[in-house]
């Protein structure tokens, strides 16, 4: 049953790829909850597809190990059909980029904003200003959710200046060791 639904997404991004003009390669390296080496590739068509994931085993994230799988995903995609390629901006992927332009000089590089962000509010939350403010938001917080009559107070407040009668909380929750943003 297993084989089957793979076999049938399989067809659906096929045929997703072949009806596109121009597609945009995805492209994002992490380690799976084993500690594996782990690449996903997706593309955009302008609809997004999970493409493939590979497995990097033994195989160090090398700009020479990047290219030749990026470029291995670009052959099997359609080089024609490609236009950009958007990956993380550590200096193996930037170098891998200039590799993949050698052989594909009408494919454009790009880095990913969300991680340039990132690195951006990581910087932010290392200042000791921050640190201190996020210290101090965290204990007022602490505190209101801590205290029922406050609380309550807090939420009456909430719901009369946003003309609701549910709850309705906003936050924004930034980590200062790694810079991660959670908005909820």
């Amino acid at each position: 049953m297993l084989d089957a639904e793979f076999n049938r997404v399989q067809v659906k991004v096929k045929q997703i790829i072949e009806k596109a003009d121009c597609i945009v390669i995805i492209s994002d390296g992490w380690s799976n909850v084993h500690g594996q080496g782990i690449i996903n590739y997706k593309i955009s068509t302008p609809q997004p597809v999970f493409y493939k994931s590979t497995d990097t085993r033994d195989n160090r994230h090398t700009c020479l190990y990047i290219a030749d799988e990026l470029k291995a995903v670009i052959n099997d995609l359609g080089p024609q059909k490609v236009f950009a390629l958007v990956t993380d901006n550590a200096a193996n992927m930037k170098a891998a980029w200039f590799k993949v332009e050698d052989a594909y000089p009408h494919i454009t590089p790009i880095g990913c904003a969300a991680h340039i962000l990132n690195l951006l509010l990581k910087a932010i939350m290392a200042l000791k200003t921050m640190d201190t403010l996020y210290k101090r938001a965290n204990e007022l917080v602490r505190y209101v959710k801590g205290h029922q009559v406050i609380a309550a107070i807090y939420l009456t407040k909430q719901r009369e200046k946003n003309k609701s009668t549910t709850w309705c909380c906003h936050h924004l929750e930034v980590s200062p060791r790694n810079g991660h943003i959670t908005v909820c």
